[in-house]
């Protein structure tokens, strides 16, 4: 399936370099490539904000030995949900697409919620966004 461009880093002047490609004003997100309760995931208004926080990250231990890589994106915007596909090694299920909730102000704004709740089925996967699924799942 499709997904935002993406670096994944221990270094944070190789970090930095990343960064440095993207467009100017562009959102980047950053995330602590270990466990974070939640919270390991930062939604930046530039790269600038992008590089204090991988900076904060790696070098400072913000988030502990969660923090040791950082995974550096682009920003998407829309909805985002999760479809869990269990597999046998020749037959697939897919299980009910889910969401959780993200950001923890009004109009999605604020920092990310880290494990406020999800719900399943989620809306916005319909039956033909789950038939491309199917068929991704079904194909080498």
């Amino acid at each position: 399936m499709p997904t935002a461009s993406y670096g994944v880093f221990s270094e944070y002047k190789k970090a930095a370099e990343f960064i440095s490609t993207f467009p100017e004003g562009r959102q980047i997100v950053v995330k602590a490539d270990g466990l974070a309760a939640g919270k390991g995931v930062v939604i930046c208004s530039g790269r600038d904000e992008a590089k204090k926080t991988v900076k904060e990250i790696l070098e400072d231990k913000l988030f502990g030995s969660a923090g040791k890589e950082v995974v550096v994106e682009e920003f998407l915007h829309g909805e985002e949900a999760s479809i869990q596909i269990f597999l046998d090694g020749e037959n697939f299920s897919i299980m009910a697409a889910a969401q959780d909730h993200k950001r923890v102000g009004d109009g999605d704004s604020g920092p990310n919620t880290g494990g406020m709740g999800a719900y399943a089925p989620a809306p916005v996967v319909d039956d033909r966004l789950k038939a491309r699924v199917e068929a991704k799942s079904s194909s080498p």
